[in-house]
């Protein structure tokens, strides 16, 4: 993919050309942050395959800011 997709508190370019990324606003919920990403593939006529905004590549742009960080395998669930 030649496209990502991030977030970030303050946005300076919304998209960036030299480093192929589109950046929203941190903290939008995830419908929001869908629609957002939806409306700058409009502007960048980007192509969009049954509601799934695409790469001019043609691979699907995943919303990777919005999947929470894991924990490691080193960290256990539910210690006190």
């Amino acid at each position: 993919m030649c496209m990502r997709v991030q977030s970030a508190a303050t946005i300076t370019r919304v998209y960036d050309a030299g480093a192929g990324v589109i950046t929203l606003p941190a903290g939008l919920a995830p419908d929001l942050t869908l629609r957002a990403l939806l409306a700058v593939v409009a502007e960048l006529h980007l192509p969009v395959l049954d509601g799934q905004p695409l790469c001019w590549c043609g691979q699907p742009l995943t919303l990777g800011c919005l999947i929470p960080r894991q924990r490691t395998g080193e960290e256990t669930v539910g210690a006190a």
